[in-house]
């Protein structure tokens, strides 16, 4: 009697346990179905360096048919670097994912989307960064061990950051966009590099913004002066392998860390501009690895180097790392040509796109004109036109004239490069290249892309 009472109670407490076993597992199940927890089944932990990553399962394949694969395509990854708040998630979403959609063709490159490790309602921010493209990586990266180094700022910890590219890719090539970066046409292959091997540059150089204090940390970190603000254009598109060596560089230099060089670089500054010391840095050490393109500004001519500035007691270079701007044009002049030849911009800033009358309008007022929906819309719809929408999608470019400079493509900001008449003739290059490009790899015109205008 005692042996069977001992078994019934444990044969109940089994029953028990197994009974709530299955009513969880049923739960979880019914959670999955209905989409209300399928973050479980989405994401997995990976402990990796100073890194946690959450490596996503494709809960959406990625299309395996007639997807180009170029030399470097599965060697290249596209590198976000933001934080949970909601106005980045709600500009990558509105902006970066459906030009993305429309305008990249290079199926085989990774997507990584880089936060901070300890920030709050991470379950959400990782949804949020992968609804709409659900095979983006997201890459948590963890504080530096004296998060004084970059003032306990979030954004300057963010710019930090990218002189550690180790910490978030392995790719040979890494492509950095922001949340609020948007594509306004095909990305080529020649828009990305030339002969397949040398990553285009789209520097600016001349005459900057007023006041900017950028010049002065670049040569703080790199001991000579600023030629060239590559703030500019994107992707910006480096081999890791050289901003891995800028930081090295930097410490040689100056005999200490790099984390101790970048707290020091406040004295002169409260911010600066990673990719103006990038590729400062790559212009005096691997210059023929790349293929640059000078956009002059500020009174600059391409050809003549001087023809004086349109703010001329302004923007003066000084001791703290400016540099008259006689002694540009004189560089200018002594440029090679090819240098001065412009090139098409796949991408713009979106937040801080000015079209043309909002550009004249800054001129004259010095007022910032945040873009409109329409105004951004417009320009999505232009690449898409001309990419293929006037031949096999005609009913969606009536309002579009299609011979007409698309202006994305050869602005940034508040500076733009419409009086280079070769403009022009560059984009009809690039639109042929465009054709070339879907009839090598067989990609289908999608007018269906024209719904994401309506998002």
């Amino acid at each position: 009697m005692h042996h069977l009472l001992k078994c019934e109670m444990g044969c109940t407490k089994m029953i028990t346990k197994n009974a709530i076993i299955f009513l969880f597992v049923a739960i979880v199940f019914i959670l999955l179905y209905t989409g209300k927890f399928n973050i479980i089944n989405s994401y997995k932990l990976i402990s990796n360096w100073r890194t946690f990553r959450y490596k996503q399962f494709y809960t959406e394949l990625k299309p395996t048919s007639t997807q180009p694969v170029e030399a470097w395509e599965k060697d290249m990854d596209i590198v976000i670097r933001t934080t949970c708040g909601n106005r980045f998630q709600g500009e990558y979403n509105k902006w970066y994912v459906p030009s993305y959609k429309m305008f990249w063709r290079f199926n085989n490159t990774k997507v990584k989307v880089v936060i901070d490790a300890e920030q709050q309602h991470l379950v959400d921010c990782i949804r949020n960064y992968t609804k709409n493209l659900p095979y983006a990586d997201i890459v948590f990266r963890q504080p530096a061990k004296d998060p004084s180094i970059y003032k306990h700022s979030g954004r300057q910890r963010m710019i930090w950051d990218y002189f550690y590219p180790e910490s978030f890719t392995h790719a040979q090539y890494v492509a950095f966009m922001d949340t609020d970066s948007m594509f306004v046409t095909t990305v080529t292959p020649e828009s990305l590099f030339k002969d397949n091997m040398k990553p285009v540059v789209n520097a600016r150089i001349g005459l900057d913004r007023d006041g900017s204090c950028w010049p002065a940390t670049t040569l703080y970190f790199l001991g000579v002066k600023e030629l060239m603000n590559c703030m500019s254009y994107f992707p910006m598109l480096y081999k890791t392998n050289h901003i891995i060596e800028t930081r090295k560089y930097i410490e040689q230099r100056h005999n200490k860390s790099f984390d101790l060089v970048w707290k020091g670089s406040y004295q002169l500054c409260s911010d600066q501009c990673q990719f103006n010391i990038i590729c400062n840095y790559i212009w005096h050490h691997h210059r023929e690895e790349y293929d640059w393109h000078f956009n002059t500004i500020g009174g600059l001519s391409p050809n003549t180097g001087y023809v004086g500035s349109l703010t001329p007691n302004k923007g003066v270079w000084n001791g703290k790392g400016y540099k008259p701007q006689q002694e540009t044009a004189e560089y200018v002049k002594q440029l090679n040509a090819s240098y001065k030849v412009p090139k098409h911009r796949v991408a713009i800033h979106a937040r801080h796109f000015i079209d043309t009358v909002s550009r004249e309008y800054l001129r004259v007022r010095n007022t910032f004109v945040e873009p409109t929906v329409s105004q951004l819309k417009y320009q999505l719809r232009h690449g898409l036109c001309l990419s293929f929408g006037y031949k096999h999608c005609p009913k969606q470019c009536t309002n579009i004239n299609r011979y007409s400079l698309q202006t994305g493509m050869y602005s940034f900001e508040e500076y733009d490069w419409f009086y280079d008449k070769r403009c022009f003739f560059e984009q009809q290059d690039h639109y042929q290249l465009v054709e070339l490009f879907y009839d090598k790899y067989g990609i289908q015109p999608n007018c269906s892309l024209f719904d994401l205008l309506l998002l």
